[in-house]
């Protein structure tokens, strides 16, 4: 009978581990390096509670965000509240 190395077991095992891991990986809808995601809820209460310069910072893509959560009205009510001290409408 053949020998084997007593290591061929745990090389192979390791293998199948890899193999089985970058498996899920590639199937799972993972977030980007750099990027969050956040809940709906989560995501209304930071946009809600931004400044006009951190507003003013967003990309376009996350200014449609904004205002597909909190709505126009939201928007402008979250931009005039900067003017003049909290509520006041410019």
């Amino acid at each position: 009978m053949p020998k084997h190395n007593e290591y061929d077991k745990v090389v192979q095992s390791l293998k199948d581990e890899i193999s089985r891991a970058r498996q899920r990986a590639e199937k799972s809808n993972a977030v980007q390096f750099g990027q969050e995601q956040l809940s709906a809820r989560d995501a209304r209460r930071r946009y809600s509670q931004m400044s006009r310069g951190e507003i003013e910072r967003l990309t376009p893509e996350q200014r449609k965000d904004m205002l597909g959560l909190l709505g126009v009205d939201g928007v402008m009510a979250r931009l005039r509240s900067e003017g003049n001290g909290p509520g006041s409408i410019i």
